[in-house]
């Protein structure tokens, strides 16, 4: 697990938005997006919109588009993860 992902996901223990990761951590916008895909990838987040209605089909969304208006969660893998460290 890289520095980014540990942080990110140090974040995300509730429901968190793209403007409070990046309010609360060092990275650029670019670099918690690019972790946000990676993290995703490892099923270690989940992506909500706004109403915080968790997003089921992640292939049905862009998330380069609309990566700003998300809301993320680690999952429970993610936090497995985040704590054997």
């Amino acid at each position: 697990m890289s520095d980014e992902e540990f942080d990110i996901l140090d974040e995300l223990y509730f429901v968190q938005s793209f403007a409070y990761i990046q309010e609360n951590t060092q990275y650029k916008e670019t670099e918690i997006f690019e972790t946000l895909k990676i993290l995703l990838e490892k099923d270690w987040i989940k992506i909500y919109d706004q109403s915080h209605k968790e997003i089921l089909v992640v292939d049905n969304i862009d998330l380069a588009k609309n990566y700003k208006n998300f809301h993320y969660l680690a999952t429970k893998a993610g936090l497995k993860a985040h704590t054997q460290i």
